[in-house]
């Protein structure tokens, strides 16, 4: 992994009770508890790397098993 091309970003929070997407969500690591997918169930699409963990997750959004970790060709 290039170092350089690694960015951390600061400690962010939203109060979820008052969001309401206007779209699609992305919810990245959607398996496990499924939190978005509870709250959004049609208007979300769930990715995780681990199969099992989106079989666990609540019914209701889109799930697909992929790798969100992008790479570069150069």
């Amino acid at each position: 992994m290039d170092m350089n091309r690694v960015f951390r970003a600061g400690e962010e929070s939203i109060c979820l009770e008052q969001w309401e997407p206007k779209g699609w969500v992305l919810d990245v690591g959607g398996g496990g508890e499924g939190i978005i997918g509870l709250m959004h169930k049609d208007r979300v699409v769930a990715i995780d790397l681990h199969k099992p963990e989106l079989e666990g997750a609540p019914s209701g959004p889109l799930k697909i098993i992929m790798d969100a970790h992008g790479t570069s060709n150069s």
